[in-house]
């Protein structure tokens, strides 16, 4: 479902500009938009099934794409625990 938001975002974004969106190491665009909260749901997700890399991709990936997000500290302290976890 992810992927299926994300390409159709992109393409949405090339259509505009003309361009592809830049991306962040995680594969998540720069320019997630509200798109965001399902990196971020996602990864919460997979931290309660305790799919450590997985949660870890994803998390990082959300505040790569919104580093001032209201819950960057909750969802950092997740971050560092799934990453202790791999």
């Amino acid at each position: 479902m992810r992927s299926t938001l994300e390409a159709m975002q992109q393409q949405a974004e090339g259509h505009e500009r003309g361009a592809q969106p830049a991306q962040g190491g995680s594969g998540v665009p720069a320019s997630f938009g509200p798109l965001a909260e399902v990196a971020r749901d996602e990864g919460l997700c997979l931290y309660a099934l305790q799919r450590w890399p997985e949660a870890a991709e994803a998390l990082g990936g959300y505040l790569a794409a919104v580093p001032s997000a209201s819950d960057t500290g909750l969802v950092t302290s997740l971050l560092d625990q799934a990453r202790a976890e791999q």
